[in-house]
């Protein structure tokens, strides 16, 4: 996360810039999940609330859910933590 204050005249406005590294998102790729899945378990590996990723890529909640029980399914797991735990062997085994 990225905080700058920037000013103009006599207003000073607070900017927070929430980014992954892009390794992580290289990484999750080699899963072979579409590029928003992939996306969307970055944001869950980095602990990240459905509700939270949904304000993030300006999606419901409920579209994160649909979404992550595609991930699920596609991983063959039955929950999120299960898919984070895969996600961090994938993410620990690039890289080296």
């Amino acid at each position: 996360m990225t905080i700058r204050l920037m000013r103009q005249s006599q207003f000073r406005l607070l900017v927070l810039d929430e980014t992954r590294p892009s390794a992580t998102q290289a990484a999750l790729a080699s899963l072979g999940l579409s590029p928003r899945g992939t996306e969307i378990l970055g944001w869950v590996v980095n602990g990240k609330t459905s509700p939270e990723i949904g304000l993030i890529l300006s999606i419901g909640p409920r579209t994160v859910h649909k979404h992550l029980e595609g991930i699920y399914s596609r991983l063959g797991v039955k929950n999120r933590h299960a898919a984070m735990t895969m996600a961090f062997e994938v993410m620990r085994r690039t890289s080296f």
